[in-house]
């Protein structure tokens, strides 16, 4: 019960602050997701960074870019009419990339295209994402509205919680997070649209109450999902301390216990070099170290290349 009393309190200082901002609006929100923004889009960048080089733990040019992309997008909101912003948003976000794409050309071969597209898709997933929260507050009705976005997650992440500490039995994805069950994501679901329809009934929207229910499910639905890439599973592998570094392979690396298709198997991912990107290396048999798999792997590979060289030069196996 001690983690769910630090969740609440920090839940009602979150309210109080987010609160304050949504009810007063105009420049206070605006200051206040402009640096949610920047704040978010830096741990964003930061997860996707290297642990092991401490070079790669600060920002580069892609991502100086990525924040002035932010930036431009917020002074937008403050300079344009509410008819035009959409359009001027979605001007920034075409001359980003041509600028992201421009560096990367420039700087070839120091980014990667994987390290461009991070930085792309980090101001759309965070910056615009977040600017979303002002943009419904300034319409009308906004101060209402608004507040479906927070009941679609914070109330589904409560309900979930909760739900899932009593009723909990089927795990949801037990390889990536081992805490989440069945029971507890339809509880949040649930708890969200049944919280969502008081809402609507709350500001009178009458026979339309049905409305706010709706929007709140489809959003706890989507809340709920997460996590479920090879770069996020390292990423939380490295919170974990659980990601090595191989001066032998002079690579990274690190491995993860999952069920594929009612089979237990082990993943192993490693990468080389600053701006390398992970590889993935599966195999059924989970007593083999990192080391052993890999050398296992390469061996086997030199038998396919050679299979293939002798079948595709010398006419061999046909």
């Amino acid at each position: 019960m001690a983690g769910f009393r630090t969740r609440a309190l920090s839940a009602v200082v979150l309210v109080a602050v987010l609160g304050s901002a949504l009810f007063i609006g105009e420049y206070y929100l605006w200051g206040l997701m402009f640096f949610a923004s920047i704040k978010g889009l830096y741990e964003f960048m930061r997860a996707m960074r290297d642990p092991e080089n401490r070079d790669d733990m600060k920002p580069d040019a892609l991502e100086i870019f990525g924040y002035i992309g932010v930036a431009v997008i917020y002074v937008t909101l403050l300079l344009v009419s509410q008819e035009g912003q959409f359009v001027f948003i979605f001007y920034t976000l075409i001359v980003l990339l041509i600028a992201l794409m421009i560096i990367y050309v420039l700087q070839f071969p120091k980014y990667s295209t994987t390290k461009m597209m991070q930085v792309f898709f980090g101001v759309i997933y965070v910056g615009v994402m977040l600017s979303f929260v002002y943009l419904t507050r300034m319409e009308r009705d906004g101060l209402k509205l608004v507040w479906l976005i927070f009941i679609a997650s914070w109330v589904c992440d409560t309900c979930a919680y909760i739900s899932g500490m009593l009723l909990g039995r089927h795990k949801l994805t037990p390889a990536l997070s081992p805490k989440k069950s069945v029971e507890g994501a339809i509880g949040g679901v649930v708890g969200a649209t049944v919280v969502g329809f008081l809402y609507g009934m709350l500001i009178e929207l009458g026979d339309a109450s049905w409305v706010p229910a709706v929007i709140c499910g489809v959003g706890a639905v989507i809340s709920q999902f997460g996590d479920l890439t090879a770069k996020q599973i390292v990423s939380r592998l490295k919170k974990e301390k659980r990601v090595k570094k191989s001066s032998l392979l002079h690579c990274v690396y690190c491995y993860i216990d999952v069920t594929l298709g009612g089979k237990p198997v082990r993943l192993f991912f490693c990468k080389r070099g600053r701006k390398g990107d992970w590889n993935g290396l599966l195999t059924t048999d989970q007593s083999l170290d990192f080391l052993t798999a890999y050398r296992t792997y390469q061996m086997r590979w030199a038998v396919e290349v050679g299979y293939h060289e002798c079948k595709g030069l010398l006419g061999l196996g046909k």
